[in-house]
């Protein structure tokens, strides 16, 4: 997991370079905060990875709250849209890599095996969708952590 090494320095140096957005990230914590204060640091977020990084927490949530039995309050109109703009953008930056898209578009990043999401993230044809997707690892991580589902 070499590269995943490389891929979380290189995560560090984008927090760095946004140090106010990085600290307000780190004391939410965006993986067990309320989905309005996610929605409200998308909203904040400087650049697309960081937008995109968020998005992706987002909707891992979202998909694995039935895992999980857990059901969140409905958001509220602002965050839907806040949250709906990101997954355009995640649309836009997808877009542009048609091939890759539509590969990417055949697996459950959240329940794929760990060797094909690696693939996934080695073949990221950006460091938006790379960056996503070492989230959604990251995500996987902290979860089989809390629950028994089994991500290998």
């Amino acid at each position: 997991m070499a590269s995943f090494d490389l891929l979380q320095e290189d995560w560090t140096l984008i927090l760095a370079a946004h140090p106010e957005f990085a600290d307000e990230v780190e004391m939410a914590d965006p993986h067990v905060c309320g989905l309005r204060t996610l929605a409200e640091m998308i909203s904040r977020a400087p650049t697309a990875v960081l937008r995109q990084v968020l998005r992706e927490v987002y909707d891992c949530r979202q998909q694995m709250a039935p895992i999980l039995g857990l059901e969140y309050p409905h958001t509220d109109e602002l965050s839907e849209c806040v949250i709906a703009s990101a997954r355009a953008e995640w649309a836009f930056i997808l877009a542009a890599h048609a091939t890759y898209s539509a590969w990417l578009s055949t697996i459950d990043r959240l329940t794929c095996s760990r060797d094909t999401l690696a693939e996934a993230m080695m073949l990221a044809p950006s460091a938006t969708i790379r960056h996503t997707l070492r989230e959604t690892f990251c995500f996987r991580q902290v979860a089989a952590l809390i629950t028994r589902h089994d991500f290998t």
